[in-house]
This record gives C-alpha cells, structure tokens and sequence, in this order.
C-alpha cells in the first residue's frame, strides 16, 4: 500500500504514474475521510463499527440509478471485472461514492494486475498489502460475520482484496494507501473543471464476468 507503480519502492525514485483512463465523479466521502492508518501490525480500533451486509450487490452489467458518477474508461474484459468487483464491494460497505476513486487507487498501485509484487517485497497484490496488515483485517471480517470462516484469503486474490480493502475504506482508513489522496484532489479538481463530469445517474453496460 505504497504511493508508488509497480516496482518502485519508498526507498526507489517514484515515478508520477500517468493514468489512460477517462477521469470523472467523485463521491463527497472521498475529500473528507480523514484517519489515522492501520500501524505496521495492522492493528484496528475494535470500538469502530462494523458495516452489515445490507443487500446483494449489483451484477456485472447494473449497476443502480442514482450512482454518483460516470464509470471510468474501461478498455478491456479485465478492467470491467476488476471495476464491478470494486462497485460490487463498495455498494457491500455503504461506501458507493468511493468506488471510483478506488479504481483509480488500484490502477495507480499496482495497474491492476493481481500478481505484482514491489521491488523490495513488502507490497503484494493488486491493492499492494503489507502482509501483516492483510491478515489482520481479515481476521477482523472474520470475527464480525463477514468472511468464511473456512476459507484461505490472499492479497493476490484480486477479488479478496478488493473486498478487504473496500472493508478498511468503510472504517476510514482510505489514506493507508499512499495514492488516495492525490487520487481525491485529482479528481476533485477534473469534476470541478469540467461541467460534463459533473456526477450523473447511469446505466452501465459491458462484458460480463
């Protein structure tokens, strides 16, 4: 979870990742979820509350009227899922304006490929977890009802980690991801720039899963 491409890591040069995709929409939560990250042991504050699963998300090719935002540019089979599997975990946590900038992060982090792994080994996946702080969370989905208990999760597991992702992000903990908050004012900036990204509803369609 570094503020870094692939490769790099916070003792390499960083290089300014450049994204091709269409910028646009920004949920409100974005520009103000503000708290202190996870330590190094991926330790979590047990007073905060856990989100409930409230409903089955969205399949691959709905997503609800009343969405905040465009969907970013999606050029490939793979870019669709990886961007439903953000929505569909966004939408899970009650955090569905953020899925957008979650993309981006993700894109920023690791260009969404499920098997990278930094230069110095410490940041692994498509999200680029510490390790210590993956499992950590995934023991406190664990504990709360929110994963199988049965079931082996991995930060290379694309879908398994955006689900553990979206779950920190619903607990505010966006900026334990080096991207985010440039990523925010970003986007921030680009909606308020151009009036055509103002947030819309919309119907999206694409390949499925």
């Amino acid at each position: 979870m570094s503020d870094s491409v692939p490769g790099d890591c916070p003792d390499t040069p960083r290089r300014r990742a450049v994204t091709p995709l269409r910028l646009a929409g920004l949920g409100l939560a974005s520009l103000l979820a503000l708290s202190t990250p996870l330590d190094d042991a991926g330790s979590l504050n047990g007073d905060e509350p856990v989100p409930e699963l409230v409903r089955d998300v969205p399949g691959a090719t709905e997503l609800p009227a009343g969405w905040p935002g465009a969907i970013p540019e999606l050029n490939s089979d793979h870019e669709w899922k990886i961007w439903n599997r953000v929505f569909d975990q966004c939408e899970r946590f009650g955090i569905s304006d953020e899925a957008l900038v979650m993309y981006h992060v993700l894109w920023e982090e690791s260009r969404l490929l499920p098997h990278v792994r930094s230069a110095c080994g410490r940041y692994l996946g498509i999200g680029q977890f510490v390790p210590r702080t993956f499992r950590a969370n995934v023991a406190e989905m664990k504990k709360h009802g929110l994963l199988a208990e049965d079931v082996r999760y991995s930060p290379f597991d694309p879908d398994q980690a955006i689900e553990v992702m979206a779950f920190m992000w619903s607990r505010g903990h966006q900026n334990h991801w080096g991207p985010w908050r440039r990523v925010s004012r970003r986007l921030a900036r680009e909606s308020a720039a151009d009036p055509a990204l103002a947030p819309v509803a919309i119907v999206a369609s694409g390949p499925l899963n």
